[in-house]
């Protein structure tokens, strides 16, 4: 099984930016994809990464953060319009600010609070949602995803708004979606090894293979 990489960075390029640090964050997954890492990015969703031209899909994904004594509640989006799938966590009172970490006069009083929230909030994204493949184009991003027994694995349709729906159909007939539609999502726990091919049924010539090891 390929190595899996979850790369954890306050800003990345071209969602966020301050300095280096975004650019090295933009670039290094797809350095380690190209090795044949399995790789995601995860990044908070910033005031500025929502006012991009970029498109983002929801995942589906909501999660409880437990911090010190409070439960704050995040939701998980995806971008997938590039090498790597990026997600991002969304807590507007932590991340919808003028700037990424403070204002000409200083630094955010709460940044520890709002960066030990973003790398909690990661891990639970990494237990609850498992593995994702992204639909776009009318192709499953993930050709071929490896995973080990007991994966979660999440289909998430980021298609344009106008698009058909799909599913996610073995092609021995063990499981068969309902039809996900745009932003929609669909979840499957794989139990047992073995290789899995799969299909959309309304478009057929969309194929790939989960393989559990």
């Amino acid at each position: 099984m390929g190595l899996k990489v979850a790369f954890i960075a306050p800003e990345a390029a071209p969602f966020s930016k301050t300095g280096g640090l975004a650019d090295v964050a933009g670039s290094l997954p797809k350095a380690l994809k190209r090795l044949g890492a399995d790789v995601a990015l995860f990044v908070p969703f910033h005031r500025e990464t929502a006012e991009s031209n970029l498109k983002f899909e929801t995942t589906g994904i909501d999660i409880t953060v437990p911090l010190w004594r409070r439960r704050i509640k995040a939701e998980v989006l995806s971008y997938t319009g590039g090498e790597v799938p990026v997600y991002f966590i969304k807590r507007d009172e932590l991340f919808d600010r003028s700037f990424l970490y403070g204002t000409p006069e200083g630094d955010y009083y709460d940044n520890l609070e709002r960066f030990a929230f973003f790398s909690r909030a990661v891990l639970e994204a990494l237990k609850e949602g498992g593995s994702f493949v992204p639909i776009r184009g009318f192709e499953f991003l993930v050709d071929t995803l490896r995973v080990s027994a007991g994966a979660r694995v999440t289909w998430v349709n980021c298609e344009a708004v106008s698009a058909d729906p799909h599913t996610v159909t073995s092609d021995n007939g063990v499981w068969n979606s309902p039809l996900v539609a745009v932003g929609a999502s669909f979840t499957r726990t794989f139990d047992v090894r073995g290789t899995f091919p799969y299909h959309c049924t309304p478009h057929p010539h969309m194929r790939a293979v989960v393989i559990v090891q």
